[in-house]
């Protein structure tokens, strides 16, 4: 029974250590990378900066990437379309938590948690493209 809660201690550090690792490694990433980004998109929440980031280094994609902000129900938005035929869209809060994917998917009206996005949003404002090609 010691030997079991030993192991179970053992295996817990490890994973306690494996995971701040890796959020150190990932922060270290996104401020060497934010160097990349022009000061306009430095301002951003960081997971949008990190989306960009990761747009930038995957291919390129037909119709190319963008991300807009907006106003919804007095909030700011980011929403990120879909890039082809059935994938879903992201609307994304300035937590950068997903709210909902507004359009997209099998039926094109996404997973209907912001059946009212498209009509309801104000202050549109592309916040990124892809010009690569």
């Amino acid at each position: 029974m010691k030997t079991l809660a030993i192991i179970l201690i053992t295996i817990f550090c490890s994973c306690n250590c494996f995971k701040n690792c890796t959020n150190k490694k990932s922060n270290t990433k996104l401020q060497s990378n934010n160097n990349l980004l022009p000061d306009s998109l430095k301002a951003l929440p960081i997971c949008i900066n990190e989306l960009i980031v990761k747009m930038q280094t995957d291919s390129v994609t037909n119709p190319p990437n963008k991300i807009y902000s907006y106003t919804f129900n007095n909030k700011t938005v980011y929403y990120v379309p879909g890039v082809c035929c059935d994938n879903f869209s992201d609307l994304y809060d300035d937590s950068c938590k997903i709210i909902a994917h507004p359009d997209g998917g099998f039926t094109g009206k996404g997973d209907r948690k912001a059946p009212n996005f498209h009509d309801e949003k104000t202050n549109e404002k592309l916040v990124w493209a892809d010009k690569r090609k």
